[in-house]
């Protein structure tokens, strides 16, 4: 929504919208990944896999926040200069910009964010296919090796 944000509309339309959304998806996302891995891991492992989860989380944050920032700088240059004629420099810096370049720049900092988690869902579909429900009592008995068909066909 931050993307496609309309600045003159309220703030109810589309910033508190984005902004909820934002936050219950992050959250969901955090929970069911830690629960995913302390499931898939063995018992003795469950400290190391949640640790790598943490450190991944953190280091993806990391890279997006870098990422998301290098376009909003770049895009922020380039529409300034082309409405300007001068450098970001010689207009006195980000604040000093016009406003529909920093506009520009926050819809492409907002569209590379929404390229990841598209990204991401890709991912997730492709990967995670299969895993069935998070946190189930129940378990899957493994098969003994008298129901293996191969054994009954000889």
């Amino acid at each position: 929504l931050f993307a496609v944000i309309n600045p003159s509309a309220p703030y109810w339309a589309f910033g508190f919208p984005a902004t909820i959304t934002s936050v219950f998806g992050a959250d969901f996302v955090f929970a069911s990944g830690t629960i995913f891995v302390a499931r898939v891991s063995h018992h003795h492992e469950q400290s190391l896999a949640g640790c790598l989860f943490q450190t991944l989380t953190q280091v993806g944050t990391s890279f997006g926040l870098a990422i998301t920032t290098i376009v909003h700088n770049s895009v922020l240059r380039r529409k300034t200069l082309e409405m300007t004629g001068m450098t970001l420099e010689q207009v006195g810096g980000d604040l000093s910009a016009p406003r529909e370049a920093q506009l520009n720049a926050y819809r492409a900092a907002h569209w590379t964010e929404f390229g990841f988690a598209a990204f991401a869902a890709l991912l997730a579909l492709v990967f995670l296919r299969g895993v069935g429900v998070i946190g189930d009592k129940t378990q899957v008995a493994p098969k003994s090796s008298s129901e293996d068909p191969d054994e009954e066909s000889s």
